[in-house]
């Protein structure tokens, strides 16, 4: 079947509505090899569902890991065209294990380079990101070594996160 794409949030212009009804237009030109799911709020005219998205709606926080696993999707994306900050979402994505789609700006890009745990794409060019997509999807290897280092990420429990916070945060203090 296709790959399922998951996109989190509220969707509007700024965080690349346009860009996705480009990708999801291309996408049906092409026969569909990806399904497009949507869990937020979609802003203005963005009805991904005409080009054969499929739209949850709103979730809670503590709903967003079962409703993963329902979608059991293969990637995550940011498709931003603003620059982000941190970015919960990708930190959400990799947290349920999924190799994150990121536009080439802001913060989510800097992470995603810093640890090889996704891909990085134009975010002016919908046509290259929907051909770099097509070219990730034929290359299982490529997308098993990128989900090796998601599962790597997920490997440091919370008591060793706030350890190496606590450990970052005395040696700049001391200065």
């Amino acid at each position: 079947g296709p790959i399922r794409v998951l996109l989190l949030g509220a969707l509007e212009p700024a965080k690349g509505s346009l860009v996705l009804e480009a990708l999801i237009k291309l996408n049906q030109a092409a026969g569909n090899p990806f399904e497009f799911h949507f869990l937020g709020n979609l802003h203005g005219d963005f009805e991904p569902e005409q080009w054969g998205g499929v739209a949850h709606g709103a979730y809670q926080r503590s709903e967003l890991p079962q409703l993963m696993q329902e979608i059991a999707p293969s990637f995550g994306m940011i498709c931003s065209v603003c620059a982000e900050t941190f970015s919960y979402t990708l930190s959400e994505y990799w947290a349920a294990g999924l190799p994150v789609l990121v536009s080439d700006i802001g913060a989510p890009k800097e992470r995603v380079e810093a640890t090889g745990a996704g891909w990085v794409l134009d975010h002016c060019d919908p046509e290259a990101w929907f051909q770099r997509m097509q070219d990730i999807a034929g290359d299982a290897a490529g997308y098993d070594a990128c989900r090796e280092k998601v599962i790597a990420l997920q490997q440091q429990s919370e008591s060793a996160m706030v350890a190496a916070y606590g450990d970052l945060y005395t040696k700049l203090l001391k200065g």
